[in-house]
């Protein structure tokens, strides 16, 4: 796997910390799942979050994923 350039990296880090930390952790899980998941999964994961598309719509609104 290729490194990812520092000045992208920091640009990341910084959107990552302006999330709530709630949506953060959503996020970081997802993560865990690859670049592409199913929603039920990472609900599972989040033990059934009722706030989770709640959570997603923030991430996507932080330009930190989209929808496929």
């Amino acid at each position: 796997m290729e490194e990812v350039p520092a000045s992208i990296g920091a640009v990341l880090i910084a959107r990552m910390d302006r999330l709530a930390a709630r949506v953060k952790a959503a996020v970081q899980t997802a993560a865990v799942l690859g670049r592409e998941f199913q929603v039920q999964i990472l609900s599972r994961m989040l033990r059934d979050d009722p706030q989770l598309p709640l959570r997603i719509k923030q991430a996507e609104a932080q330009m930190i994923w989209s929808v496929l």
